[in-house]
């Protein structure tokens, strides 16, 4: 006959998990068998890791003085009361544990077992809250974290960790103020916090500092609980853990992402933080003006060409010391990447005091600078810009400092520029079309067009590229050149790039629905500014898991640029982006000196051939012997070759020859609507 037992608590894994780690020992007993031994048994049995021990284990091997039979009777709903006694734990090492125990029927698995609590009796400090042994010394010294036991906030043990982290030995420590022995001055809330989470939530845990025996104030994870012995609260239970290598690495990874990995200096993201805060202040205080400085070194690519990569590091790391001993303790500068450096001058008054500073930094720049044995000479263009309540945010000053720069390339270099009217006239319009831009963003104008992927060898169509087209109400289809690069400088390409994203693996799973034999797979370009954001693998995995479709059918196309920018970042970037499944291909191959490094380090399945190669096709002499060359490189590296803008039967053959796996142009399909792309595919 079944009898249920709902006043009986139920054991599940969750459950038996806690137990796992409880500081003393936990069975679960069904007949004449243990079902469940927690860490503390096994420990002492020798028993291997694990919640469960996958056999039952009798009784008498591990456990002597219980009633013989279960103390869970099927038919007896009292059996939930729980029951004191004695009882010896065998253990291996041959010398028996001598525990008291507290039982209680529970329901495991559907079936009344019992559940059995245990301590090891120990005379003294504990005898006088209960009239037997509440907790085990033994295994509190075990426990790799420092444990405190209060009662009424007075400790009544501590283990040896704690000894050992905090410097203060057991009989230092019994009879003590708890938060008088470690909490530092001014933080003595925290314990009403502590006990008030407690009392809410059965459990508090906190990351915080407590103070040594020496008087470091040393990082701690607190954990408290209630200690409780036959269903009473008799103390609560603290555990402090040494948090302080973490710390450290998580103050190393915020430095590594607010600073530039090769200067030190501040990054984009910590300018304009700081920049940020000096524009919130100058509307408290107009009269605390500043001014921004953009900054780009004069022939530093010649640099990198004619002397190596090393030692473009080496000018930019002495360019970065002259630029700091021109400036005030309280400015800001920072690096962008490349060459390009801002600058936050901090309460300067006027244009002039800005100036003094500009003639400063040309002056000191432009001096000789030894690099490994070379004498190197190098300027900088400086774009200035005051404060302005006008200013809505740090990337409109910024913007306005980097146009005057290029002003100042533009007129000769080695000289600075003042953003003024005719510029703003200049500006004004370009923001004109960034309002468009948003505005189209907002009334989703941006589609999402597809142009197919041909294998050559057999015609069928292999994947489609996704294009992002911008259909104006009254303009119809804008050409791409207009909107591009105003989309990446604005810093739009990241919520455009993203819906780009979404909608192309939505389609790809479309396809991979009704056509699975085909494996078509759909490729999605990302801008060097995509490609450095560092949620970037997060982002994809998103997009992959809310679209339902195959990691395998989704590929990157990347510039050499993107790498180029941090080679180090890109192989982290694209190493996890191939972890979960997906492909990466490194467009418009040919276009610049892509570094061989690079091509051997990165994690790439396909080169695609820059178009303005596939041009060239047929060609002969110098041009189709270096065409020739790249396919032999990629095919080297085991690369597939993808060429873009076919548009001749003739480029076709040519790339036949070389070897060349897929093509894609206007040859065989310009870029078409989802829709189209769908019917395309149903001829086939």
């Amino acid at each position: 006959m079944n009898v249920m037992h709902n006043d009986l608590h139920v054991v599940d894994a969750n459950y038996l998990a806690a137990l796992d780690i409880l500081p003393g020992y936990a069975l679960l007993r069904r007949g004449e068998s243990f079902v469940f031994l927690n860490a503390a048994v096994r420990a002492v049995l020798g028993l291997e890791s694990g919640i469960d021990p996958g056999q039952p284990v009798p009784v008498d091997a591990v456990l002597l003085g219980l009633q013989p039979g279960s103390a869970a009777q099927a038919n007896a709903p009292s059996a939930s009361q729980e029951r004191l006694f004695e009882c010896v734990l065998l253990a291996t090492d041959g010398r028996p544990r001598n525990l008291s125990a507290v039982s209680r029927t529970v329901l495991h698995a559907g079936m009344p077992a019992e559940l059995i609590l245990a301590v090891e009796r120990c005379a003294g400090l504990y005898d006088e809250l209960r009239g037997h042994t509440t907790f085990l010394e033994e295994l509190l010294d075990s426990a790799p974290e420092a444990l405190a036991i209060v009662h009424r906030g007075k400790i009544l043990h501590v283990n040896h960790e704690f000894t050992r982290l905090f410097g203060y030995p057991l009989r230092e420590c019994v009879g003590q103020d708890l938060d008088y022995l470690v909490m530092p001055d001014g933080r003595r809330h925290e314990s009403e916090m502590l006990l008030h989470a407690v009392n809410e939530n059965e459990r508090a845990l906190m990351e915080t500092v407590r103070r040594t025996k020496q008087g470091e104030l040393v990082d701690v994870s607190v954990l408290m609980a209630p200690v409780r012995i036959a269903g009473d609260e008799v103390g609560h239970f603290v555990s402090y853990r040494d948090i302080r290598h973490q710390k450290r690495l998580e103050a190393e990874l915020q430095h590594t992402a607010l600073h530039d990995a090769l200067t030190g200096l501040a990054n984009r993201v910590l300018f304009l933080d700081r920049l940020q805060q000096t524009m919130v202040r100058l509307q408290r205080r107009p009269d605390r003006n500043f001014a921004i400085m953009f900054l780009d070194l004069d022939r530093f690519k010649q640099v990198n060409d004619t002397l190596g990569h090393a030692s473009g590091d080496a000018l930019l790391l002495k360019i970065t010391t002259r630029l700091q001993a021109c400036l005030r303790p309280q400015d800001t500068i920072a690096r962008f990447g490349g060459d390009e450096f801002a600058i936050l001058l901090d309460e300067v008054q006027s244009v002039s005091s800005a100036v003094r500073i500009a003639d400063r930094i040309q002056h000191d720049v432009r001096q000789p600078v030894d690099v490994y044995g070379h004498e190197v000479l190098v300027s900088v263009s400086i774009g200035i810009v005051m404060g302005s309540l006008e200013y809505g945010s740090g990337e409109q000053i910024l913007r306005d400092a980097d146009f005057a720069m290029y002003r100042a390339k533009a007129n000769g270099k080695a000289r600075y520029e003042i953003f003024d009217n005719s510029m703003h006239i200049r500006v004004t319009a370009q923001r004109q079309k960034e309002e468009q831009l948003r505005e189209a963003m907002e009334q989703h104008q941006f589609e999402v067009w597809y142009q197919p992927v041909y294998r050559i060898s057999g015609g069928e169509i292999d994947s489609f590229e996704a294009l992002l087209r911008w259909r104006h109400p009254q303009r119809g289809i804008v050409p791409t050149s207009e909107f591009v690069g105003l989309v990446e400088d604005t810093g739009m390409i990241m919520a455009i790039g993203q819906m780009v994203l979404e909608q192309a693996c939505i389609q790809a799973e479309k396809w991979s629905r009704l056509w699975p034999e085909r494996g078509l797979s759909v490729s999605v370009n990302l801008s060097p500014r995509e490609f450095a954001q560092p949620n970037l693998v997060e982002t994809v995995a998103a997009a992959l898991t809310a679209s339902n479709l195959a990691p395998s059918l989704l590929r990157l196309e990347i510039t050499e640029t993107s790498v180029s920018l941090d080679a180090d970042a890109a192989v982290v970037h694209l190493q996890r982006l191939s972890d979960i499944g997906v492909g990466v291909s490194l467009d418009n191959f040919g276009a610049g000196l892509a570094s061989m490094n690079n091509l051997l380090r990165l994690p790439i399945q396909l080169l695609k051939l820059d178009r303005r190669l596939t041009a060239y096709m047929p060609a002969r002499g110098t041009q189709g012997a270096l065409i020739e060359t790249i396919f032999k490189l990629g095919h080297s590296l085991h690369m597939r070759m993808q060429a873009d803008g076919v548009e001749t039967a003739e480029q076709l053959q040519e790339l036949k020859r070389f070897g060349c796996e897929l093509a894609q142009g206007h040859y065989f399909a310009g870029a078409m609507t989802a829709e189209d792309a769908d019917k395309l595919l149903s001829k086939k």
